[in-house]
């Protein structure tokens, strides 16, 4: 897998969920950035193994913060050149908040 991948989920994780001003991400933030890298090149490649006739829906379950779900449609979904979309379920209402992204964090 590309460094420079790896190296790009972390710059979005950054800007999409740390909040405090001087704060970097954890150890534990840097494992998840390759373990999400991993998972948007199979989302890649199982995106273009599809048809392309009918809208690509990627479900993002146990979502957490939904970075996985969010990164797919920025990086895989919006450059696929077709009709796509992201749902996220998540029980616990805080993690579900805390995916919530005000639109100009999705275009960056």
């Amino acid at each position: 897998m590309p460094e420079s991948l790896v190296a790009e989920v972390e710059r979005r994780l950054d800007r999409l969920f740390i909040a405090a001003e001087a704060a970097t991400l954890r150890r534990e933030d840097r494992r998840k950035a390759v373990e999400v890298a991993a998972m948007l090149v199979e989302i890649k490649i199982a995106a273009n193994r599809l048809s392309r006739r009918a809208p690509l829906i990627l479900v993002d379950a146990a979502a957490g913060k939904s970075c996985v779900g969010l990164l797919a449609a920025r990086r895989v979904l919006e450059t696929a050149d077709r009709a796509a979309r992201v749902i996220t379920i998540e029980g616990d209402p805080d993690r579900a908040r805390s995916s919530r992204v005000l639109p100009n964090e999705r275009r960056e």
